[in-house]
This record gives structure tokens, sequence and C-alpha cells, in this order.
């Protein structure tokens, strides 16, 4: 459903000429998506109209991600090969009239050449991946991730896209303003699956008070967040927000319970597992930027 709403979101402004098509990773994540839940316009007029309109948006990124490929393959492909065949017929006639050993030498040599060049810009783009890839980790290792969650961020794009967007919102959201208040907010949270020291670390620069109890629900990792009714929801956003920097999936936020009575009227911010959310999709930053209330 949130998938929906930013596409036909994204595809009414590009009608308007206010956004551009998407482009991986966001494209690759629609198209998985729409394939894995084939969405009718039945099913989407109930959330958001303009169904057709998001799936022609949809398709055309595809098509123009396509077409980019192909150019870039006839960049790399076809016409260093085209430039090789007419090199080589061009050799081979000068060959019949020219001493035929030096000659040959000589097609060896650019071969040799053209295989040396080949390869010197094969190694050069494997080394610039290389170290945007050893650039991204280092950052992620600045927000948080820990050594596991760093060896698998290549096959998980989307977390390493929510983590970049999650650090600038928080750059965007100015946390040093009321830093001192935050003192008073409690936030009660037992790392699991981070850099443990980072995280904390974070968070207590943001200003909040940091108490580690024991973890009631050990095998799940952290998912949920609830918070006392005194405590500001800005000031959640920027507890939920690092979690996410940090690679934290956070699939709940809400309330302390009403039951908690000792715990729902004080200025505390919980951070735990729940294993009622497991299967829910996780908070996009986005989602948690544009709420003024949880009651997920």
């Amino acid at each position: 459903m949130q998938m929906y709403r930013r596409l036909a979101e994204t595809a009414t402004l590009h009608a308007a000429g206010k956004s551009g098509l998407w482009r991986d990773p966001d494209l690759q994540l629609a198209l998985n998506w729409r394939q894995e839940n084939a969405p009718d316009k039945h099913w989407a007029e109930r959330y958001r109209p303009g169904f057709d309109n998001a799936m022609r948006f949809l398709d055309k990124s595809a098509e123009e991600r396509e077409a980019e490929r192909r150019a870039a393959w006839r960049r790399k492909v076809v016409y260093p090969l085209a430039l090789a065949g007419v090199l080589v017929v061009v050799l081979g006639t000068w060959a019949i009239y020219a001493a035929r050993n030096r000659q040959a030498q000589a097609i060896l040599e650019v071969e040799k050449k053209a295989r040396a060049e080949a390869e010197a810009a094969r190694d050069k783009a494997i080394q610039a991946e290389k170290v945007a890839n050893e650039r991204t980790e280092a950052l992620l290792a600045q927000f948080g991730w820990n050594h596991d969650k760093l060896t698998t961020a290549g096959a998980n794009q989307y977390a390493v896209s929510q983590s970049l967007y999650a650090n600038q919102a928080l750059q965007q959201a100015v946390p040093r303003a009321g830093r001192e208040q935050r003192k008073s907010v409690v936030v009660e949270y037992f790392p699991k699956n981070v850099d443990e020291n980072r995280v904390e670390a974070a968070l207590t620069e943001l200003g909040f008070t940091l108490r580690k109890p024991a973890a009631i629900v050990q095998q799940i990792p952290t998912n949920a967040i609830w918070f006392g009714s005194p405590v500001d929801i800005e000031d959640v956003k920027l507890v939920a927000l690092t979690l996410i920097r940090a690679g934290v999936q956070i699939r709940s936020i809400r309330p302390i319970q009403d039951y908690l009575v000792n715990k729902k009227d004080l200025p505390l911010i919980q951070v735990g597992a729940d294993s009622s959310v497991v299967n829910d999709p996780p908070l996009t930053v986005e989602q948690i930027q544009a709420a003024t209330r949880f009651t997920r």
C-alpha cells in the first residue's frame, strides 16, 4: 500500500513536470512490488486514485532504464567491436601488400594494446565501484551498522537507502535544538544487531538520558518503539530515525499501553522487540517524518 501511494504521488508530480522518472533502487523495488503483489485498479482505488497513471509511470521508468542500458551496451561493446572490425579489415588489406611477418606482428601489437586498454578500463571501473562501496560502508559504520549488517549491506539496498535518508532527515531536523529539554526524556534501550557504542553516543548527543534494562525478547531483533504521554512526538521521531540510520527496521511506534500505569505517564521512550509485528512492513523515513501521531 505504501509503495503504491508513493508511486501514485510521484506519477502525479511527473505528469505536472515536477518530478523525474524513477531510477534504481526505487525503480527496482517498485517493479518487485508489482510482480509480487499484482495490484489491480479496484484494489488501488481504495487507497489513492490514479492507478493507470502510476502503472504508466512505472513502465516508462523501466523503459527509460532499459534504453539507458542498451545505449551503454552499444557504447561499451558494439562501437568498439565495429571499430575493431574496421581496423582488422584495413590491416588485413594492407598486409597483402606488405611484408607479412612484420605486419602480422603489428596486428598482434595492436590487439595486445587493445586488450590492455580494455583491461585497464575494466580495472578502473571495478576500483571506482570498490571505493564507492568502501565509502558507503564507512559511513554506515559511523551510523552504527555492526559488522554482520555491513557484510550484507550490498544485498539490502533498501536498508542502505533508508539509512542514508534517515541521516539526511536527522540533519534537517536540527536536533541540537531542545537538547537540554530532552535530558528529562529517558530512553530505555537494549541494543541488538547494531554497534552499541555508536547508537548510544548518537542518542546521548541528542540529549536523551539512556537506560539499558535487560532485554525481555532476546530472539527477535529490535523492531518497536513505545512512548509515554508527556513525550513530544518530534523526540520520538529523533529516536526512530537514529535507529533506522543504524540499520534497524522499525515496524511499530505507539504510545505505552494504558495498563502500564506506572510508565504510560512518564517522559519515557522504550525501544525493544514486539513479536506481534515481526511480519509487518517496516516504517519508512518518509512515513515517520510525515506523521502527526503514532498508533501503529
